[in-house]
């Protein structure tokens, strides 16, 4: 069993899929009758994790009232812990309030409500530095990508790009220490903006590869690709 806690950012409006989510928030999309937020937890477990901090905001209660139905069965032997941004904070921002309101010191996961990995979460919580998961992909166009140095320490993000190339992507999946979002609740400031560029400056950050399946169901695109190929009901 992996002892790090997971902190899981549920907290985002979902703009881009509001034509779908029919006043769903976006972790509870449906998919052929089973809320994507299930898939996430049911991956998750099955890797060893049973320590689960969600971050939330919008439409946070459909979505504790969710999570509280499957504390009978997928997440009965699972500690669940709920945290309501008192406002939109960034995901930087979530993170800091979370930290300062439970007084985390060791390191934790940090994954988004609305992508899944295929595999990877448990090799990720194995690292003991900060680390975030990288995979490899045909078409970095929608994403940017992500260069390394012979140590895969991160040396930049690159930006988007009109045309698709190969390479490697931020899959949103992180291994963090507590430390760096201490003294900052109440800012609303961005991971990706703000933590991860720093880290970068300071060569703490590293990358690891993971040969792995990868959804992202944040555009209508995607989230029909991952109905079409997740038919039965888990």
């Amino acid at each position: 069993m992996n002892t790090k806690p997971v902190i899981i950012l549920a907290g985002g409006f979902g703009t881009r899929l509001q034509g779908i989510l029919k006043g769903r928030p976006k972790p509870l999309a449906d998919i052929n009758g089973t809320p994507f937020l299930k898939y996430l937890f049911n991956k998750l477990i099955s890797e060893g994790y049973n320590d689960f901090i969600i971050s939330l905001h919008y439409e946070s209660n459909q979505i504790i009232e969710y999570v509280e139905k499957l504390r009978y069965d997928l997440l009965k032997n699972s500690k669940i812990r709920y945290f309501v941004e008192p406002k939109p904070m960034g995901t930087g921002g979530a993170i800091s309030y979370i930290v300062d309101q439970l007084n985390l010191k060791d390191r934790f996961l940090v994954v988004n409500a609305d992508t899944l990995l295929g595999g990877g979460y448990k090799f990720l919580g194995s690292f003991d530095t900060d680390v975030i998961a990288l995979l490899e992909v045909k078409d970095t166009s929608r994403y940017g990508s992500v260069e390394l140095d012979s140590h895969d320490r991160i040396i930049r993000f690159r930006e988007k790009k009109q045309s698709g190339e190969p390479g490697l992507i931020n899959a949103g999946v992180y291994n963090l220490n507590s430390q760096i979002f201490k003294d900052r609740n109440g800012i609303v400031y961005s991971l990706e903006l703000t933590i991860l560029p720093k880290l970068i400056l300071e060569k703490k950050l590293k990358g690891a590869k993971i040969q792995t399946s990868f959804i992202d169901i944040g555009v209508p695109k995607d989230y029909n690709k991952f109905c079409s190929e997740n038919k039965s009901k888990l």
